[in-house]
């Protein structure tokens, strides 16, 4: 008897989960966003590694759009700052550091005047990417240990300075 529960418990799980996601895709498509439940962020404060451009520079904005206080950290100050510039401009509230977050020296610096400056980071977006377009036969070497610093290291060294209560 209890082998027998088994099968039907298995047999109708995979039904069950697509009722259950056939009915949340029938919310997502016919609800309108202002009327569901989201999660109010405007006491949160969000790091954005590489958000100079790209993608970090499209996250940084719809965060700050959601009433987030945004950090930004790039390598290239002017780009970096330009994203500020635009959150500021929309009404938004953020701050713009240029870090190279390959120099584990300069991520902690870099935490400690966060943290000093504008508070506790509560929201971690790592983002930061080196774009290289080339074949890999022909990039150097030390450009190669700066994108495994940047894209497999640098998480772990950013993580360590966050602190999430």
């Amino acid at each position: 008897m209890a082998s027998f529960i088994k099968i039907l418990g298995l047999l109708l799980l995979p039904f069950w989960y697509f009722i259950e996601s056939f009915f949340k895709s029938c919310r997502d498509l016919f609800v309108p966003v202002s009327l569901r439940n989201l999660k109010d962020l405007s006491a949160e404060v969000a790091l954005v590694t590489g958000g100079g451009a790209g993608l970090g520079r499209n996250l940084a904005i719809q965060l700050a759009e959601l009433k987030v206080t945004v950090v930004t950290w790039d390598i290239d100050q002017s780009a970096n700052e330009e994203t500020v510039c635009m959150i500021l401009d929309n009404g938004g509230s953020a701050y713009a550091y240029t870090v190279d977050i390959s120099n584990p020296e300069a991520v902690y610096a870099a935490a400690e005047r966060v943290k000093g400056e504008v508070g506790e980071v509560t929201l971690l977006v790592n983002n930061a990417a080196i774009g290289q377009f080339q074949s890999i036969w022909e990039v150097p070497d030390d450009l190669i240990q700066k994108k495994m610093n940047i894209i497999a290291i640098a998480p772990f060294w950013v993580i360590n300075v966050v602190e999430f209560y």
